[in-house]
C-alpha cells in the first residue's frame, strides 16, 4: 500500500512567507517598469488606481476568480480522466482556493499550480513592460505576487518525480505525496 507523506504548510505560515517574498518581487518589478517607462508613468498609474477604487476592486475579484478557475481547468485538461475540483474561500485567512479532490501525477499537479501565475500574472506583466500600459502593469504585478502560495507548493514538491501521485491537501497549502517503496520515499523527503 502506498505511503502518504505530508508536503504542506499552514495557511497562516504560507501567507506570511508569501508576503515576505512579495516585497522584493514588488520592488524589482516596479524598478524594471520605472526603468523602462519612467517614474512619471509610474506615478500616473498610481493616480489611475486611486481615482478608480471600484474598478480596482472589481478587477481584483474577477482576477481571483479567474486565477482559481485556471487551476481547475488546467487540472481537468492535464489529466486523462475527469477529476473533481472544489472552489471556495477559507474565510479565516481570506484565502480563495481551488481544491483538487483526486490524486494526480506530480507533473499534472505542477502544471495546474503554475498556470494561473503565468496566465493572469506574468503574461499581463510582460504586456505592461512592453507597452507601458498601467492597467496591465498593476493587474500583472498583483497576480504575479498572488501566485506566491502556488510557488510555495511547487517548492515543497520540487524533488518529487513527475510520475509519483500527489493529492491536494484539503486544509493546508500543499499536498500529500504517495510513495510505494523506500527509494521513492527517500526521493520525496
Amino acid at each position: 500500500m502506498p505511503e502518504k507523506v505530508d508536503r504542506s504548510i499552514s495557511l497562516l505560515w504560507g501567507n506570511v512567507i508569501a508576503t515576505v517574498l512579495a516585497v522584493p518581487i514588488f520592488v524589482l518589478i516596479v524598478y524594471i517598469y520605472i526603468s523602462l517607462w519612467g517614474v512619471e508613468t509610474y506615478y500616473n498609474s498610481l493616480d489611475i488606481l486611486a481615482n478608480n477604487p471600484i474598478w480596482v476592486l472589481i478587477l481584483l475579484i474577477v482576477g481571483v476568480i479567474i486565477h482559481e478557475v485556471i487551476h481547475g481547468l488546467t487540472w481537468q485538461w492535464a489529466t486523462e480522466t475527469r477529476v473533481k475540483i472544489e472552489y471556495g474561500i477559507k474565510w479565516a485567512m481570506l484565502t480563495p482556493y481551488a481544491h483538487l479532490k483526486d490524486a494526480v501525477s506530480a507533473h499534472t499537479y505542477r502544471i495546474g499550480a503554475l498556470m494561473p501565475g503565468v496566465i493572469v500574472g506574468l503574461l499581463p506583466l510582460l504586456v505592461a513592460l512592453v507597452t507601458g500600459n498601467p492597467a496591465f502593469f498593476w493587474f500583472g504585478l498583483v497576480f504575479t505576487i498572488a501566485a506566491g502560495g502556488d510557488l510555495l507548493v511547487l517548492w515543497q514538491i520540487r524533488r518529487v518525480p513527475p510520475h509519483i501521485l500527489v493529492e491536494d491537501h484539503p486544509e493546508r497549502i500543499g499536498c500529500y505525496v504517495y510513495s510505494e517503496d523506500k527509494q521513492a520515499k527517500d526521493s520525496i523527503a
